[in-house]
């Protein structure tokens, strides 16, 4: 149920199609196997992932109004993401992510579509004023147009959790990384901001003090297998993942993102609202699924309080 304490997430939304043969992939040629359509996107996927932690989420994004469209609102009201401030394009196409594996999961070749993103413009934000400044939590992810980041930033005065996404669109935006509340990196994305080669929690700690000189109050690095670091203004804290048997780590960024907004949302601080994003990752990185159906709100509380 929405309450007058919800998230906001602005951002990307998209139809995720993967194609996965049977056996050996063949270049230059047709390929036996299967075909996946799942609903994606970056922001989309952190509602989702909110949204299954039992938190009020609603969602800023633009589609077509298409098929692909029609499936993903439907899609995103079925898991709890309110769609009601969600744009529907007339004559757009939806935004399409296509993928080919190989027949060990790992990626071949992708061709993304996702030119309607553009369309959460500057524009479409002026019209959002009380939803964006009413929000408990704004969440961007770097889809979103510079001049559109740079409307959203003065909206929130740089209260907001920014997800830099990848590395080649953080590139484009590092600029406007200044006076930001929250920002969750990787190590590649951390290197970018930072200059500095980023591939431990040492190096993950100098790079934080770096990019903190940029009036972000927050930091965030993700180090995959070697766990993940935050740096506040009140203290560092770096903590090792658990041991899992992770079965697809494609959506544990999204995943972790989503974490650290529920640890904000219930008021959590230093290591407690890092563990809140490392166990989410976990998790993720657990099911086949890019948001796993098993990430629920008392699993998490459980893993928190130290209980098996």
């Amino acid at each position: 149920m929405i309450t007058d304490k919800y998230i906001a997430v602005i951002g990307g939304s998209n139809v995720d199609i993967t194609g996965l043969p049977k056996s050996g992939f063949r270049p230059n040629d047709s390929n036996p196997g299967t075909i996946n359509i799942s609903p994606g996107g970056v922001g989309r996927n952190i509602a989702e992932n909110i949204a299954r932690l039992g938190l009020p989420v609603k969602l800023l994004t633009v589609i077509g109004n298409d098929s692909f469209g029609d499936y993903l609102i439907k899609e995103c009201r079925n898991t709890g993401i309110d769609m009601s401030e969600a744009s529907v394009l007339q004559g757009g196409r939806t935004s399409i992510y296509a993928a080919i594996m190989n027949e060990a999961g790992e990626l071949e070749a992708a061709v993304s579509d996702m030119k309607i993103t553009e369309e959460i413009s500057p524009a479409l934000l002026s019209g959002k004023t009380s939803f964006i400044k009413e929000a408990f939590i704004v969440i961007a992810d770097n889809n979103l147009e510079a001049e559109t980041l740079k409307l959203l930033l003065q909206m929130r005065r740089g209260d907001i959790l920014f997800d830099a996404v990848s590395g080649v669109k953080l590139k484009k935006r590092a600029d406007l990384i200044r006076n930001i509340n929250s920002i969750k990196l990787n190590a590649i994305e951390a290197e970018i901001l930072s200059g500095l080669k980023v591939n431990s929690p040492a190096s993950a700690s100098t790079a934080a003090e770096i990019i903190a000189e940029r009036s972000v109050s927050n930091i965030f690095i993700t180090l995959g297998a070697e766990g993940a670091f935050f740096r506040s203004r009140k203290g560092k804290w770096f903590l090792e993942p658990e041991k899992i048997s992770a079965v697809n780590t494609t959506g544990s960024g999204d995943a972790f993102m989503a974490g650290i907004a529920f640890g904000k949302y219930n008021n959590a601080e230093g290591e407690t609202l890092l563990k809140c994003g490392m166990t989410c990752a976990g998790i993720a990185a657990e099911s086949k699924d890019t948001v796993s159906p098993d990430l629920k709100p008392e699993r998490l509380n459980k893993i928190l309080r130290g209980e098996k």
